[in-house]
């Protein structure tokens, strides 16, 4: 057995995470393990969506975490509204918003600079396109994941 203290993995109480994730786990009835802890703060660390390929490597350098339990932690994630998949790479953010019932979240890509950012759109504006898809195509909308390609402000200029 190894004795180096760097080389070791952190115990679940050793690993700092942000309050407003742990209540966030706790609500949807989750544990708060060492894996979701050390993928929350993985995806803190980066400002980019980070494919699952890329968080398995971050991941795995240092931790005993395999790769179904990471794709299962992702699925996980996305179904509570923690993170987002923003297409077309399939990366993945945490969210801007979390817990935020206000409006619909809005995905905006840079298709220049490959930027991301997440925005608000009350439900009052978004309202007419959900009148519009019950009413012309009988659909009900529960869940959506909504993104916009275009240019930043930056790329514009």
């Amino acid at each position: 057995m190894n004795s180096d203290p760097s080389s070791r993995s952190l115990d679940t109480e050793e690993i700092k995470l942000d309050p407003k994730y742990e209540k966030i786990l706790k609500e949807h009835h989750l544990r708060v393990t060492k894996p979701r802890k050390l993928l929350i703060q993985c995806l803190i660390k980066h400002e980019s969506p980070q494919s699952a390929r890329a968080l398995m490597k971050e991941l795995d350098s240092q931790n005993d975490i395999d790769q179904v339990t990471i794709y299962r932690i992702l699925d996980t994630f996305l179904e509570i509204g923690l993170i987002h998949q923003v297409f077309p790479s399939g990366g993945y953010l945490l969210c801007d918003h979390i817990k935020c019932h206000h409006g619909i979240h809005v995905m905006l890509r840079c298709i220049n600079c490959q930027t991301h950012r997440e925005v608000e759109i009350p439900k009052d504006v978004f309202a007419p396109f959900e009148w519009y898809l019950k009413q012309s195509h009988q659909f009900e909308p529960h869940h959506h994941l909504f993104q916009i390609d275009g240019h930043c402000e930056n790329c514009q200029s």
